[in-house]
């Protein structure tokens, strides 16, 4: 039983509990004066799915999720 309050963390919960996970990263450059380079951060189960935007490409989220 689930015992946080949090969605954030409930869904975290969900994915590193299952059997099997999945993970994406999309890099995408955003148009403008300094073309900022975002990277999309996508964990996900067959249940539930987890995503942050970041404006660095570095492996920070993942040693945090992980």
């Amino acid at each position: 039983m689930n015992v946080s309050s949090n969605p954030l963390e409930i869904i975290k919960e969900e994915i590193l509990s299952s059997v099997l996970l999945y993970a994406d990263e999309i890099q995408h450059r955003m148009l403008g004066g300094d073309e900022k380079i975002l990277v999309l951060m996508v964990f996900f189960n067959q249940e539930s799915s987890y995503f942050e935007i970041r404006n660095t490409h570095s492996g920070d989220l993942a040693s945090e999720i992980f």
